[in-house]
């Protein structure tokens, strides 16, 4: 069989730190190339805030694999069509936000992961997901799928950072804190920096890092970088597409405004 391997997954276990960059909204492929070619290891394709839709998330997520870089998915919600969906057509590694309670973990695993660690229903032939190959092998098929897969977790909630302990379980790869929504659900939003929310992070980091779960951050500044991943973040997020956009005409609007007569 020639299956994908997992080259996230593969970067992380040998110890490396991964780059990864947002699409936030933008289809063309072109991004994703980019993206790549300019040093990434990851792209994020997001289906809870954007307005992609599945057909467009799984073009951009194959591209993704063209280019040499792993797609990162966060879904909109736990919907078996959302997880079954992406991983038969290519998904490997997908992101479940706004989680609260560990049924929800328990419901994540099973979908996402063939026998014997869940319940995925079999779609390996000729398709995204078996890499376009003819599996006839179910069981080393159903090993290597569920050995290259990678399931995030993003803790954004009160009800999980209480119900943390039972919720990174084996099966969970990696996390982040959403520090936005998470201020929010204290009742504290925009307040990122209140104690309640910095004990939820180092709550959450020393729960990882003892159960070999990786952390990913999302620093806002380049500066934030080596922090980040002091802190034990391996999967370092940073900026979108839209966001450097922006930032690079900004740039030349108030550089055009200083040297213009």
């Amino acid at each position: 069989m020639n299956l994908r391997e997992n080259k996230l997954k593969k970067l992380l276990q040998a110890g490396r730190v991964a780059l990864g960059c947002g699409l936030a909204g933008v289809k063309d492929p072109d991004a994703v190339y980019n993206i790549a070619d300019a040093g990434a290891d990851f792209v994020f394709i997001d289906l809870e805030h954007g307005a992609l839709n599945l057909e467009t998330a799984v073009d951009l997520l194959l591209h993704a694999y063209a280019a040499g870089i792993t797609p990162m998915i966060r879904i909109p919600d736990l919907q078996y069509a959302y997880v079954t969906r992406l991983l038969d057509n290519g998904a490997n590694c997908l992101l479940l936000p706004h989680t609260r309670e560990p049924a929800e973990v328990h419901q994540l695993i099973e979908l996402a992961k063939y026998h014997p660690a869940g319940r995925r229903g079999w779609a390996m032939g000729q398709n995204g997901g078996s890499n376009f190959q003819n599996v006839t092998d179910m069981a080393a098929g159903a090993a290597w799928a569920n050995d290259n897969l990678l399931l995030g977790l993003n803790i954004e909630t009160k009800e999980a950072v209480e119900n943390l302990d039972a919720m990174l379980i084996p099966g969970i790869d990696f996390v982040i804190v959403g520090f936005a929504d998470l201020s929010q659900s204290y009742g504290l939003i925009g307040q990122f920096n209140h104690p309640k929310v910095q004990e939820a992070k180092v709550k959450v980091r020393k729960l990882c890092q003892e159960r070999g779960i990786f952390i990913m951050d999302v620093p806002f500044t380049l500066d934030s970088f080596k922090p980040a991943i002091e802190g034990g973040a391996r999967l370092v997020l940073y900026g979108s597409t839209i966001g450097f956009i922006r930032s690079g005409v900004e740039q030349a609007a108030n550089r055009l405004r200083e040297v213009k007569p």
